[in-house]
């Protein structure tokens, strides 16, 4: 593993790039648009120059070749070589993208430090080509529908620590709740529409933005704003966020963040921590003396 390099693998717009290259980090970014890859170039021209910063315009597939990529117009982020059957016609572009293993990727820049993996409905491809004898101490990936199935096999390559970190509350305080508490419930809820439409409308960046942001300022108290203000970083709409020790909340075992997800994928909303309206991403790492899941793990196996 190279302690100083993370991999930005579905690197979009390059906000993601832009926090690993602000905490210090050597970035391999990596993704199949070739419009967002050239904005990168332009953004990072300085950061690629000093070699703190490689960019690849590939996919990643299971042989290499090219491969039919979908470009959604009205939603960039949903860009895929998956394409949905849900699309108009006149909603996406097909182009070729050329795609090779992720193993050759890590074969030539090495183990990263922290994985971050988001490519529509083939985060696995990555997964499938970890080494277990060299493994980052950090990754994570898209909670989608089929996710736990990528859990279960990162249990038997011996990560045992996790989080679901929800994707909607990057720059917003954190809210520890249960969805077994009513209340609480219905608070995160509550929150969590007021966020979407903040978002859905650009709320933050309007004159009545501006007017609430003044006027909350005065009346919240001192420590309350420390808190916020500790971040440092402002995450951009489609960013990942932070990633290990700086993620929120206590890692979970295998059983305790199962419990959490299992409810919310087959939408038992009184149970979990999770909120049904906001999308997760897994984070996952390995701590000496966590629980023991060689048991489980000779099962999967």
């Amino acid at each position: 593993m190279v302690p100083d390099l993370v991999y930005d693998i579905g690197s979009h717009d390059g906000d993601d790039t832009a926090y690993y290259l602000y905490k210090g980090y050597r970035v391999v970014a990596v993704d199949a648009d070739p419009t967002m890859v050239e904005a990168c170039k332009r953004r990072f021209a300085d950061e690629i120059r000093a070699g703190k910063l490689v960019i690849l315009n590939v996919g990643i597939a299971a042989i290499r070749g090219n491969l039919r990529f979908w470009l959604h117009k009205q939603n960039r982020p949903w860009s895929s070589f998956y394409r949905n059957p849900e699309w108009a016609d006149e909603d996406c572009d097909m182009i070729e993208v050329p795609c090779v293993p992720f193993a050759e990727i890590v074969a030539e820049y090495g183990v990263p430090y922290y994985l971050k993996i988001d490519i529509e409905n083939a985060d696995g491809l990555c997964l499938r080509d970890l080494n277990p004898a060299d493994l980052p101490r950090y990754l994570s990936f898209e909670a989608g529908p089929l996710s736990f199935y990528g859990v279960c096999f990162l249990v038997t390559l011996g990560y045992n620590a996790f989080k679901l970190i929800d994707q909607t509350v990057h720059n917003n305080p954190k809210i520890g709740y249960s969805n077994e508490d009513c209340l609480q419930r219905w608070t995160r809820e509550l929150l969590s529409w007021k966020w979407s439409v903040t978002r859905k409308f650009n709320l933050d960046t309007s004159l009545l933005g501006s007017i609430w942001r003044a006027t909350r300022n005065i009346a919240v108290l001192p420590t309350a704003k420390e808190k916020t203000q500790r971040n440092g970083w402002i995450f951009g709409p489609h960013s990942s966020g932070p990633f290990g020790n700086d993620t929120p909340g206590n890692w979970l075992s295998l059983e305790e963040a199962a419990y959490n997800w299992l409810h919310r994928r087959f939408k038992h909303p009184d149970r979990g921590t999770l909120n049904q309206q906001s999308w997760y991403d897994w984070h996952v790492t390995k701590i000496e003396g966590y629980p023991n899941w060689d048991i489980f793990c000779g099962v999967l196996k």
